[in-house]
């Protein structure tokens, strides 16, 4: 019998013989997608994500299984997809894949502001030596256009 309207059940045999055992009898029975957005904390949630996957029984977690992985075309569901790439992106690697379980998406966002000054302080100034004044901290948020955060993960069904 499914528990919690499918998104458990006992443990199959796959799930039984992945690298990492799950944990319990109950193995969750769905996909796991998980769009790291950039200077969110979401190589650290991605992390978080793969561990719970790999105590689930969900394929995956040790592998970079984005849309340029030789390793996606061995994909068993149910799976765990944790890395960088924008969900449009995403999306079209997807469609390529015969995938029957559902799909749960999961991501992280943070107040924009934040993000875009932790972006401006690793990329600019740690990474390029721009020196953090007050002058580039004004032209880098003037510079700002859109809502980076929702365009990266709006699913590309979704119009704007």
């Amino acid at each position: 019998a499914m528990h919690s309207a499918g998104y458990w059940a006992p443990c199959s045999s796959k799930q039984r013989s992945l690298k990492f055992m799950p944990d319990g009898p109950l193995c969750l029975q769905r996909n796991l997608l998980y769009t790291k957005l950039p200077k969110t904390g979401s190589s650290t949630l991605g992390g978080i994500m793969r561990r719970v996957a790999a105590k689930h029984g969900l394929w995956g977690p040790e592998l970079d299984t984005g849309p340029n992985s030789r390793q996606a075309i061995a994909m068993v569901e149910p799976f765990v997809v944790a890395n960088h790439e924008g969900t449009s992106k995403r999306d079209a690697f997807l469609a390529n894949l015969p995938i029957r379980r559902p799909v749960i998406r999961v991501t992280f966002v943070r107040d924009p502001v934040e993000r875009a000054l932790s972006q401006f302080y690793h990329w600019k100034v740690s990474m390029e030596n721009v020196p953090d004044t007050e002058k580039e901290v004004i032209a880098m948020l003037e510079d700002l256009q859109g809502d980076f955060m929702s365009e990266y993960i709006r699913p590309s069904s979704v119009k704007k």
